[in-house]
């Protein structure tokens, strides 16, 4: 892929697009931390371009009255993390969110995302704590 091509997906994130680590419940109040990428907009074409070309899934919302439709394109994990990854020198806006994502992809360990899902590499009380605390700022910083 080209560099302008790559600064342009970037500038499309600084501006409609979301970079952020989040957490969802499990069962056995179990916790699951990921990196996400997110753009949502009503521009169809281009949110379906950025699928073709970095994967990912859309899903499209039906607005009432006279709104119009909203396509939203997400990455998670591994694939957020390439793509991240490949737009990085390009951000502006959005790259203290890659930088905190970042982060979070290098604290885990062998790639194991959850703290103690059905015994597997479980995550220490610390690394924990270290997770709630990054994706608060993730949560905080400029979107």
């Amino acid at each position: 892929m080209k560099k302008t091509d790559l600064a342009y997906v970037a500038g499309i994130i600084d501006g409609e697009g979301c970079i952020r680590l989040a957490s969802r419940g499990l069962r056995n109040n179990l916790v699951s931390y990921y990196i996400g990428v997110e753009v949502g907009m009503t521009n169809k074409d281009l949110i379906y371009s950025l699928k073709e070309m970095f994967g990912g899934c859309v899903i499209v919302r039906n607005q009432q009255g006279n709104r119009k439709t909203r396509y939203d394109w997400s990455l998670r994990t591994k694939m957020a993390l390439d793509f991240i990854k490949l737009i990085y020198p390009y951000l502006r806006v959005k790259k203290q969110q890659a930088d905190v994502a970042l982060r979070f992809q290098s604290r885990r360990r062998h790639h194991e995302k959850c703290n103690n899902v059905r015994g597997r590499n479980p995550l220490s009380q610390e690394e924990v704590q270290l997770l709630e605390m990054i994706e608060q700022e993730s949560k905080s910083a400029d979107y």
